[in-house]
């Protein structure tokens, strides 16, 4: 053989080396961008099934809230002063708010994930809810935590009310009513009224908004699962 022939050979040989290692290193790199994929969607999938039912326990307090500004409101409230005091206390637990979990799909851009999604409504409803729904919700949530807030200052500055939410184990919290000002008697004041009929739009308002995403956090759960058996 010729020094050009053999030249050629090793040149070759040398060209499928290289071709040949960046194929394997191809695969290598797939292989583990899919490990990769597959654990963030995983994890993903956990904090959803958490926020979900966080979702869950703030809803049944919201509808507790707003049952308690109805009844408040009311044209023929007929109640004890204890038990009145008790449902302004309901009222004022409306500024429990959900607060989501936004970690895995931070890694899960971190890691550039998102471009070996296969499922484009995956890539689209992750974006969705992370980058708009729950950035709105979020804002949402200081508007209603500054109404709550106000509202509930009001009731221990106007009526000296001391009052205990405690937290129940799969439940919802209860309500101790510890003392108040029984000199005063909260349905002739006017501006509690206000300040009820703004409690009793916002509990709605919010409750809307965290079935909203309830429904958006299982339509994505449902894409996980199937973006997952496709691997």
């Amino acid at each position: 053989m010729s020094s050009r022939s053999l030249l050629l050979v090793e040149a070759v040989v040398i060209i499928v080396s290289i071709l040949l290692s960046l194929y394997l290193q191809g695969l290598y790199d797939k292989s583990r961008m899919t490990e990769r994929k597959e654990d963030l969607l995983q994890s993903l999938a956990t904090v959803i099934e958490q926020d979900m039912a966080q979702i869950e326990y703030f809803s049944q307090i919201q509808n507790r809230s707003y049952r308690s500004a109805e009844l408040l409101l009311g044209s023929d409230l007929d109640i004890t002063l204890d038990s009145l005091y008790w449902h302004l206390s309901s009222v004022g637990m409306g500024l429990r708010s959900f607060f989501p979990q936004r970690s895995p799909f931070e890694e899960i851009i971190d890691a550039q994930v998102t471009r070996h999604i296969r499922s484009v409504e995956l890539r689209a409803d992750l974006f969705k809810l992370f980058s708009e729904d729950l950035e709105r919700h979020e804002v949402h949530t200081k508007e209603y935590d500054q109404l709550f807030l106000t509202f509930n200052r009001y009731l221990s500055e106007t009526y000296l009310l001391v009052d205990w939410w405690r937290e129940g184990l799969g439940t919802l919290p209860e309500i101790d009513i510890t003392s108040f000002d029984g000199s005063m008697h909260p349905q002739n004041d006017r501006k509690l009224r206000g300040m009820l009929i703004e409690a009793l739009f916002a509990t709605s308002s919010y409750a809307s908004e965290l079935a909203y995403l309830r429904a958006k956090y299982s339509e994505l759960q449902n894409h996980i699962v199937m973006e997952l058996k496709q691997n």
